[in-house]
């Protein structure tokens, strides 16, 4: 085969650190559309970002040749900067050091996509950590409790 085909959807979420819900409402679109931004400029291509004060949700194309790690550690370096630089109240801010990255089957794409537009309504019925553990558990994920 003389060419390198993929399609790898990734639900990714991470969370501020120690999930503290220091992230303006108001800042929120703009901070979406930064990660969006941010995941196109590493050659991936973002289909979806959202999220709440304590976490991020972003649904994305992962690049042939780009590593999650890679792209993780890169996304929320820039993200970081940025949110330090635009509000002044989060000059100390830092992302928390995990992430949770999970495949998606082209056939859940929308409700993925549904899932993360609906996000401030989901959290009211649901703790971002009973989300995370539900998500673990079905995508038979081994954790250690003491590093949630």
């Amino acid at each position: 085969m003389s060419q390198s085909l993929t399609q790898n959807y990734i639900h990714l979420v991470f969370s501020t650190k120690q999930r503290i819900p220091c992230l303006p409402e108001t800042f929120l679109p703009s901070l979406h559309a930064y990660i969006a931004g941010t995941l196109n400029k590493m050659d991936n291509q973002a289909l979806a970002v959202g999220g709440v004060r304590d976490h991020v949700h972003a649904l994305f194309i992962l690049n042939k040749n780009n590593a999650m790690a890679d792209v993780v550690e890169g996304l929320k370096r820039n993200t970081s900067k940025w949110i330090k630089c635009q509000v002044s109240e989060l000059r100390d801010f830092a992302w928390q050091a995990g992430y949770g990255a999970f495949s998606v089957s082209q056939s859940m794409i929308d409700p993925v996509k549904t899932h993360i537009a609906k996000q401030a309504e989901h959290h009211k019925h649901e703790s971002f950590m009973e989300e995370y553990k539900r998500w673990l558990e079905a995508y038979k994920v081994s954790y250690d409790v003491q590093y949630l």
